[in-house]
């Protein structure tokens, strides 16, 4: 297998966070398809600085936050699409497959071909290997004639310009009918915090660029029109359903983070 590195590397941070909040707060995460790729995990974990339980739980709220907005659009679309943006080695789709939902992943070809090592396709439940600016993907997805579709980006934008995230929503919004964006996204001031931790970690290829600090803001500068916009805190659903079995440290960033907008989940109805 060839070495990953840059931002494909960041796909090991967000998978330890998973299986730490499946072990600890099973409540609020749990994963059982995680435990069958620990198996393998220690010939392809690369080495990184031990996190702390706020880095963990960091990881684990986006993966919660974003499988209960999957399953919102499920819910309203149950035939509907899916197609996850930077996929890395999420396992959301066994977590909230309602047995009728068409699935893509998509991530870099070397990413893809270690994916393939852990999961198999299906006829709902494809790959696609390339980048997400090479919009090839866009017409597969088409081709398939999908009635609604919501993109998900999670932990990906931040590694991007603006520019380019603008012209990736204008892209999206141009070519489907039905369709939902949702990502999570930093503050300018979480933007440069998170680029320390990256480094710290020993991967210094992966700096991000693209912030959010309003939401609503920067969707109306988009040359496109938008149906509507709208973003919520972070951690807190974490905080109302597990938030007292963590540290008092912990609460305390988490509390912080919320209160200056620092981390947010951004949701929009492109069309």
């Amino acid at each position: 297998m060839d070495k990953l590195n840059g931002i494909s590397e960041t796909l090991f941070i967000p998978l330890a966070g998973r299986i730490y909040a499946s072990e600890r707060f099973p409540e609020l995460f749990y994963d059982k398809r995680l435990y069958e790729l620990r198996i393998k995990l220690p010939e392809i974990e690369p080495d990184f600085p031990k996190q702390n339980e706020y880095t963990y739980l960091a990881s684990a709220c986006r993966s919660f936050n974003l499988d209960n907005e999957v399953k919102q659009f499920i819910k309203r679309f149950p035939e509907g699409t899916v197609v996850n943006l930077g996929a890395g080695l999420e396992t959301s789709f066994f977590r909230v497959d309602n047995g009728k939902i068409s699935w893509f992943d998509l991530d870099l070809p070397e990413v893809i071909e270690l994916r393939k090592r852990f999961f198999d396709e299906t006829d709902r439940y494809k790959f696609i290997p390339g980048s997400i600016f090479d919009f090839s993907w866009v017409e597969k997805i088409i081709s398939t004639d999908p009635k609604a579709i919501l993109i998900v980006a999670s932990g990906l934008l931040y590694y991007f310009t603006k520019d380019s995230i603008i012209n990736l929503i204008c892209v999206i919004k141009n070519n489907f009918k039905v369709c939902e964006l949702v990502f999570d996204a930093v503050c300018k001031n979480g933007l440069k915090r998170s680029n320390r931790f990256v480094k710290k970690s020993g991967n210094s290829e992966a700096t991000m660029y693209f912030y959010v600090n309003d939401a609503v803001k920067f969707f109306d500068k988009i040359p496109c029109n938008i149906q509507s916009v709208d973003s919520y805190p972070f951690y807190e659903k974490f905080l109302k359903i597990s938030g007292k079995k963590c540290s008092l440290k912990t609460q305390l960033i988490m509390k912080i983070s919320d209160l200056f907008n620092m981390v947010k989940i951004v949701r929009a109805k492109l069309n």
